[in-house]
Formats: C-alpha cells, sequence, structure tokens
C-alpha cells in the first residue's frame, strides 16, 4: 500500500488524485489522506507500505513519526524530520558550493536588504505562497507595509544576467528529468542534482533553474521537497515505477 498525504489548505489533492490513477495503471494501489486525519491510534501496523508527503504543512514533522511507528517507509524521512523551510534549503545548498542567488533572511525589525542589488523577490518561507518581484526601494517600501510577520519571508536577488533560462527539473532517486520528459537531465546538470540531494537529504524533489547552457552555469532558486508532478506525465510515471512500491 502507498499512502499519498496531501492538506486541504493546499491546491494539491488534484495532484494527488493523478497520482493515484496512474499507479493503478501499473498495479499500485495508493490511499489518499488527509493530513489533519492521520492519527497515531488509527494508523494501522503497516510493514512494507510507504507515504508521500504531498504537503508542506507545518504537521508533517509530527505526522512522519506516526507512520515510522507503523513501519511505514518515509519518502525524504530525514529532511521532512528538520527544517524544509525555503530559505533553509537555499542556504543549505549555499553552504555546499551549489549555486544559488544572493539571499537574505529578514528579521522581525524590519530591517531591509541593503547588501542586495535591485531587482530582488520577497519570498515567503512556505511552498507554493507569495512571490513579489520588487524593482526598487520606494516598491520595497510599499510592500513591506503589507507584510505582518517579516520573519516568515526572505528577500532574493533576481538572476538578471542574460542567456539564462529558467527550467524545472525533477530528481527522482537518482535520475534527473526536465519537465517535458524529451530528454533525462545531462550528465553535468545530473551531477548537480545529486549533490542537491545530498545536501538536503531528498531522493525526490523540484528544482527551478537559471540555466546559461552555453557556459553550464545555473543559479537554483527554488527546491520542492513535496513536488505533485503535475505538469509533467513522464516525472510522474517515473516518480510511480521507483518510488511507489
Amino acid at each position: 500500500m502507498n499512502y499519498i498525504v496531501f492538506s486541504k489548505d493546499e491546491a494539491f489533492r488534484d495532484g494527488a488524485e493523478k497520482i493515484k490513477s496512474e499507479a493503478l495503471l501499473h498495479n499500485k494501489t495508493c490511499e489518499l489522506i488527509e493530513i489533519g486525519d492521520v492519527a497515531e491510534n488509527t494508523l494501522p501496523q503497516d510493514i512494507g507500505s510507504l507515504v508521500y508527503f504531498l504537503t508542506n504543512n507545518a504537521l508533517v514533522g509530527e505526522k512522519v513519526n506516526f507512520f515510522k511507528k507503523r513501519g511505514v517507509r518515509v519518502v525524504n524521512e530525514k529532511a521532512l524530520l528538520g527544517d524544509v523551510s525555503k530559505f533553509f534549503l537555499q542556504d543549505t545548498l549555499r553552504e555546499n558550493r551549489i549555486h544559488v542567488p544572493k539571499s537574505i533572511l529578514t528579521s522581525g525589525d524590519g530591517a531591509r536588504p541593503e547588501e542586495l542589488q535591485y531587482p530582488m523577490f520577497i519570498k515567503s518561507q512556505y511552498q507554493a505562497s507569495t512571490v513579489i518581484k520588487v524593482e526598487n526601494e520606494s516598491e520595497l517600501e510599499k510592500h513591506m507595509k503589507n507584510i505582518n510577520n517579516t520573519g516568515t519571508y526572505y528577500f532574493e536577488q533576481a538572476v538578471t544576467e542574460e542567456n539564462f533560462l529558467l527550467q524545472k527539473y525533477y530528481y527522482i532517486h537518482g535520475t534527473g528529468l526536465s519537465i517535458d520528459y524529451k530528454d533525462a537531465a545531462p550528465q553535468w546538470l545530473c551531477l548537480i542534482l545529486e549533490n542537491m540531494s545530498r545536501a538536503l537529504n531528498l531522493e525526490v524533489f523540484s528544482a527551478d533553474i537559471f540555466i546559461n547552457w552555453a557556459t553550464k552555469d545555473y543559479y537554483c532558486i527554488d527546491i520542492n521537497p513535496a513536488s505533485s508532478f503535475f505538469m509533467s506525465d513522464g516525472a510522474r510515471s517515473e516518480f510511480i515505477k521507483s518510488i511507489l512500491v
């Protein structure tokens, strides 16, 4: 049995349904569970089963332990038991010499990102949430007035260099795939994705990467450890074949 855990507060239910439907074509069964319904005393002992958290809900760490106690293997377990906020993931990549744009965590006193140049982004720490591009100081001031809890946001310098194209890649248990699945990631990019996997303790994730194909330079601007593969039939199929039991 495979469990796909989602949150009613996020727009990933359709992605979970697509995984469930396609899994049946591979003779694999999935049960969808809303994260609020996961309770330690209602989960069966289920050694040999697997759970994938298709949610970035704050309860994920607690629920991971519930499944572990029942013998269920948790995809991305080590990472999910730690910090998976966006700034932390980006900062961890930076510490491991993986190219990311310069970024600064906001502080409770509303300090401004003087070290960054415009344009820049104000980004929420949470996946699939607020991203605001600001071109100058006046725009920054305007948007900061509407942000109540500055500690949940960070500033990131925009990638403005010429000949960089933004592309999404998926990493699934050692395999790097483009969003359109026309080609596997080239070897040099696969090595970068593998380095990301090791640095973040993630066996499955998506990555948004600005790439200069001529120079092989790149900037990773986002990692999502709870990808639904909604826009990529090929990545979803690879996930079902390689990860689900």
